[in-house]
């Protein structure tokens, strides 16, 4: 679990406090209804547009998170790869020169970047220690567990 790696930077855990605050993290994705997983392993999915803010916030967040799960329990987007392998260029504009910015080639604020996680502990457990602003969450409710609820 990512508890086990941080345990030099973590000073105390306090997750979520009571139940309702739990309810409150549960509230915000929506619940697809599908025949299968995502990827056939990943049960949710967590959105965030490629803003400027996500790159440089949340991405490194991101990876430091995924260093402490299996493949089998985290998946990361490729516009997500594109933003940690993407050259940066400086941008020349016409009126000042040659400014002192800097952006990732190829994927731009309009993109989306996705996370798909396998449990609801990974999820929580995500929410709490990545941030961001997230765009959208989903968690899939499966046909045949619909079914067999009859």
């Amino acid at each position: 679990m990512a508890v086990r790696a941080f345990k030099r930077d973590i000073i105390r855990i306090s997750g979520p406090v009571h139940g309702e605050h739990l309810s409150a993290m549960q509230k915000s994705r929506k619940i697809v209804v599908r025949d299968s997983l995502w990827y056939k392993k990943y049960r949710f999915k967590v959105i965030y547009r490629a803003t400027s803010d996500f790159k440089q916030d949340t991405v490194p967040n991101i990876v430091a998170y995924k260093k402490n799960l299996t493949k089998d329990e985290i998946k990361l987007s490729n516009n997500i790869y594109r933003i940690l392998q993407a050259p940066k260029q400086q941008i020349q504009t016409k009126y000042q020169g040659y400014v002192a910015r800097y952006r990732n080639i190829g994927v731009h604020p309009w993109h989306t970047c996705t996370v798909y996680l396998d449990t609801e502990d990974n999820y929580v457990m995500y929410k709490m220690m990545v941030g961001g602003e997230i765009e959208s969450e989903q968690e899939i409710l499966l046909l045949s567990e619909l079914e067999s609820d009859k």
